[in-house]
């Protein structure tokens, strides 16, 4: 056979056609044409260099490959076959060898398919067995360093088409977990995760190792724990896989529970975040160190290593629980959440409530008052200061200086008294310096001093330009100053507030609205409308 004559058989070969695994329809071998084509292109510059390497050499080594099993059938054989003539090979050579090694394995097994549909098999029945059957080859026979090589350039189209189909999936994600340091599946599993299936690689092994696919996976999981109700142990999988996941899972989570400000959405956090430590010590696993260092424990090292001592060895002693009952019965005691441990609270009440305890009565008012602190006790200011502030802030009427300044020149401090004074003549001589026009007062009340510990540092006087009270009015100066040397306490008019005549003017009102609003009618207007 020529040159020509293999070429007129490769044409003819190319009428011929395979079935793509995973595809309902038969597809020509263009495919195959395109993968050589692309192939070729890519090692056609190295030919060049032909002139200076060993002939026989490149004769015996393209002849190795022509000599494997269905060599014709590789993307790789029309470059071998040219670097073959080039070297000087005879054209005979190659054909006979390509045509002695040719066995047909995947005509024969479409053959046997079409046999199959013929016999009365459905076409998806036959697709199936075959698939099967080509993922059980793969997995069985597949090589991490022969995969990794095809990574040297441009990563092969057909995998995108290949994760398209679940079944391929599967088969990617199962050697994943045999081969977890191959290249080219730890880019197929990012693939995957990109394409929008992480739900369905939170088990595989590689996966876990990279951190934008976790954070997928991870995101995913979540979601479907609280939307779908899915299992505690299906996010449990994908979390507890190792140390490291689990550490960073558990950041995230209580990042999430600072964040969140309504209260039924952090229980719900605070809820999988105990799910999950009561899953990671399920599997032998001692995370109380991680468990304390979370809850912020590690400001307090006594308690944390009184803590870390009590939980770790699964054991009540007197010398961890003394520790405690001193610093909780301080004056300033740490937060109570450290006591409040769902484990550290069972051996609690297994210690005091059980027959067989070894509990001395030395100890026992020790045991009791750790127990009662930690159910009764809890820290709502903490829990509800974003929500309690802004209340207090709009409605501090009391707060605007103007009132402070009444309430500091009748305070039973005569310093306070004096202070108050001062303020209201700093404030006259502003006003006598500048002629701005007069215009409507604006009662704003300024930022409040949550941290103050007295009510006159409540705001911050000196970026609040205080006008002078509207009771100070009749006061001359010359009569505050007086009261400033002799801190004797000015007396102004009283004024009734909330008294009887107020509740009569709301009375007044409310019958007044009965008259003008359409219930003026009683019953009549209604038996009047319906008829």
């Amino acid at each position: 056979m020529s040159y020509n004559e293999y070429n007129e058989y490769e044409a003819n070969y190319d009428d011929d056609y395979m079935r793509y695994p995973g595809s309902d329809e038969s597809c020509s071998a263009s495919n195959e044409d395109v993968d050589r084509e692309e192939w070729t292109e890519q090692h056609l510059e190295s030919t060049d260099d032909f002139e200076f390497e060993d002939k026989h050499a490149v004769i015996n080594e393209c002849k190795e490959k022509m000599s494997s099993k269905d060599f014709i059938m590789e993307p790789a054989v029309s470059f071998y076959i040219k670097k073959f003539l080039d070297a000087g090979g005879c054209q005979d050579d190659f054909i006979n060898l390509l045509a002695e090694n040719y066995h047909g394995t995947a005509q024969i097994a479409n053959l046997l398919a079409d046999w199959l549909i013929v016999a009365g098999a459905s076409v998806e029945e036959v697709q199936e067995n075959v698939e099967t059957h080509l993922r059980e080859l793969i997995v069985k026979t597949f090589d991490p360093k022969k995969a990794d090589s095809i990574f040297s350039g441009q990563p092969p189209g057909w995998i995108e088409e290949m994760i398209a189909y679940p079944p391929w999936r599967a088969m990617f994600y199962e050697l994943a977990d045999k081969h977890p340091d191959c290249l080219m599946l730890i880019f197929t599993i990012k693939l995957i995760a990109d394409s929008g299936y992480q739900a369905e690689i939170g088990s595989v092994s590689s996966a876990c190792t990279q951190l934008e696919v976790f954070s997928k996976v991870l995101t995913t999981s979540i979601l479907n724990y609280f939307k779908q109700g899915a299992s505690k142990n299906d996010i449990m999988k994908v979390c507890c896989h190792s140390n490291q996941l689990y550490i960073y899972t558990q950041c995230l989570l209580h990042s999430l529970c600072e964040k969140f400000e309504p209260e039924q959405q952090r229980i719900w956090i605070k809820r999988l975040i105990q799910n999950l430590e009561i899953g990671a010590r399920s599997s032998g696993n001692n995370i109380w160190h991680l468990v304390l260092i979370f809850m912020g424990c590690g400001k307090y090292p006594r308690i944390f290593y009184s803590l870390l001592s009590l939980l770790g060895r699964k054991a009540l002693n007197p010398g961890d629980i003394t520790v405690l009952y001193k610093t909780y019965s301080a004056p300033e005691p740490p937060p109570v959440k450290f006591l409040q441990i769902p484990a550290l609270i069972e051996m609690l009440i297994s210690a005091i409530f059980t027959c067989e305890s070894n509990m001395s009565a030395e100890n026992k008012p020790k045991y009791f008052f750790l127990l009662a602190y930690a159910v009764s006790v809890y820290e709502v200011w903490n829990e509800l200061k974003k929500i309690v502030d802004p209340v207090i802030q709009r409605n501090a009427y009391f707060a605007h200086p103007e009132n402070l300044l009444i309430s500091m020149a009748t305070d039973e401090r005569p310093q306070i008294r004096q202070l108050a004074l001062r303020r209201v003549l700093a404030a006259r001589s502003i006003s006598d310096k500048t002629d701005a026009k007069p215009t409507i007062r604006l009662f704003k009340i300024p930022p409040l001093n949550f941290e103050a510990t007295d009510y006159t540092d409540i705001i911050n006087w000196s970026s609040n330009k205080s006008a002078e009270p509207q009771m100070f009015r009749s006061i001359e100066s010359t009569q505050l100053k007086i009261s400033i040397l002799t801190s004797e306490m000015l007396q102004f008019k009283s004024f009734p507030c909330h008294t009887q005549s107020v509740e009569r003017v709301k009375l007044v009102t409310e019958a007044s609205m009965a008259v003008c609003e359409p219930q003026r009618d009683g019953l009549w207007g209604p038996c009047g409308t319906s008829r």
